[in-house]
């Protein structure tokens, strides 16, 4: 039995009072008395805390002015953010010059906009800006003309400068290597950032130095009539980065060990008639790699069983009868989202689908004809609730 368990954290309802957590605060000193109780107290705290809904917390920041600080502070915020459900996608849209990241609500409410302006943070408004690569709440952004990178923390919406890559280096593919498990109490995380180039070598920028270095890993000759990489970006999973590509194989780098290698991709998984991979959407489920396709109206599913072997088991097909040319662009294990341009009236749309219901949702429309193509970020939307001061009359609480 864990230590939250026999303090009374089981399911939380929607609503709970500060004599309560207070009461579940004492029973855990009664856990272990030769423990240190500070450090004890606080991480029963977190966990206490993450699990309140948004209203519970922000009552809670009048409580004194340490739970203020602590609720409002920004590694509070990205812990909550990464437990709560999925609200919406993020996306830069053509209609803002590549210079604004909007967010698209998944769940319509009558008070919601399809787009609204997510403002964030970019160093230099009149540059353009792409995503090359994302990892948990980081993006790696980089400007439309081979400028210097910046990685975006879109939680705490703070932003890193990192240098461009050496003089010569070109990438053509990119990835973002975070883990927040690692210091999960801690803001302080470390990131690197991988880059396959068109030498065939791998370039490593590691946070910690704040440089650029040429990796040890061996290279991996990619055909020339190959397009490398055809996904976006790299995936994180289990300490390395995976790229799909548009020959047959995945390529995959162990970030601490600086070993690249090939791993095929399934054996069922779809081509067109020229021999180039239909869309696809990759990606962590419930802690395993995921592979989705939709081909003519049909959702197709692999899992990854063996990362040593690549081995991939077919674990769903399922005839959903959607649009005809629909991209996946994310999936969380119920629900997949789809985009996809009508061009009848040149719009762009997205569109879920609830594999637990086995429907459609109603499509939404996009800013401009073309977003349907762009990079779409999952994103749990922080009520500004959290981060805005609470006044204290009177000095001291």
């Amino acid at each position: 039995m864990s230590e939250f368990t026999r303090c009374g954290l089981g399911p939380m309802r929607s609503a709970i009072t500060f004599q309560e957590v207070n009461n579940m605060l004492r029973k855990s000193k009664a856990l272990s008395p030769s423990q240190g109780m500070k450090e004890l107290d606080n991480d029963l705290l977190i966990e206490i805390l993450l699990r309140l809904p948004i209203k519970s917390l922000a009552r809670f920041k009048c409580v004194s002015k340490e739970w203020m600080s602590f609720i409002s502070d920004s590694s509070f915020i990205a812990m909550k953010a990464r437990r709560d459900p999925l609200l919406g996608l993020l996306h830069l849209s053509l209609t803002g010059g590549d210079r604004e990241l909007h967010y698209f609500p998944l769940k319509h409410h009558h008070h919601h906009n399809n787009n609204t302006n997510a403002s964030f943070i970019f160093p230099d408004q009149e540059n353009l800006y792409r995503v090359q690569a994302t990892c948990s709440d980081i993006l790696l952004c980089q400007s439309r003309m081979n400028g210097p990178f910046f990685v975006l923390n879109i939680t705490t919406n703070t932003h890193t400068q990192v240098p461009p890559l050496p003089c010569g280096v070109f990438s053509v593919a990119f990835g973002l290597a975070f883990d927040p498990n690692t210091s999960p109490y801690s803001s302080d995380h470390h990131f690197n950032i991988i880059a396959y180039t068109t030498r065939n070598q791998f370039n490593i920028y590691s946070s910690e130095t704040g440089l650029w270095r040429e990796s040890r890993a061996t290279p991996l000759p990619i055909p020339r009539k190959r397009y490398f990489p055809w996904a976006d970006d790299g995936v994180f999973f289990n300490g390395s980065l995976y790229w799909i590509t548009d020959s047959e194989n995945m390529i995959v780098f162990d970030v601490d060990r600086e070993q690249a290698r090939r791993m095929s991709l399934p054996v069922s998984f779809v081509w067109d008639g020229n021999g180039i991979r239909c869309d696809a959407w990759f990606g962590v489920v419930e802690g395993k790699l995921r592979l989705v396709q939709y081909w003519e109206g049909i959702i197709l599913m692999w899992v990854l069983e063996d990362h040593e072997m690549g081995e991939w088991r077919t674990c769903h097909t399922e005839i959903a009868h959607g649009p005809p040319k629909a991209k996946v662009i994310f999936f969380n294990g119920e629900l997949i989202v789809f985009s996809y341009c009508n061009m009848f009236d040149q719009s762009s749309h997205v569109q879920t689908y609830g594999m637990r219901e086995k429907n459609w949702g109603r499509s939404r429309k996009l800013l401009y004809w073309m977003d349907h193509c762009r990079k779409f970020i999952p994103y749990q939307v922080q009520p500004r609730i959290l981060c805005t001061p609470v006044p204290w009359p009177g000095g001291e609480a």
